[in-house]
């Protein structure tokens, strides 16, 4: 952008001093720049687009991989309850046997 911007400069002072062939070169290099910045420009935004895909495409697998972990967490939380209350049912009677 600097350069591009000097350029445009020392175009006016050539046009101002009358330096036509050096004004036709300086805007052959302004174009060729101008170019090369919307070049760029488009690989930067392009570049940003993909981040944010991946960003969020990342959000959702982070959520997902949560609630699955969740999910599995209360799963072997419920087959542990369900093995304790078996255990506490076989243990009952025996308890009831040693009321006096």
């Amino acid at each position: 952008q600097r350069d591009l911007n000097k350029r445009r400069e020392n175009k006016v002072k050539a046009e101002l001093a009358s330096k036509q062939d050096r004004v036709n070169q300086l805007r052959q290099e302004i174009a060729e720049n101008e170019r090369q910045l919307d070049m760029a420009q488009e690989n930067f935004e392009k570049i940003s687009r993909i981040v944010k895909k991946e960003f969020e495409a990342f959000d959702v697998k982070k959520c997902k991989d949560f609630k699955d972990t969740i999910t599995e967490y209360l799963e072997n939380m419920l087959k542990s309850q369900e093995s304790l209350l078996t255990h506490w049912e076989r243990f009952l009677p025996a308890i009831k046997q040693m009321e006096p």
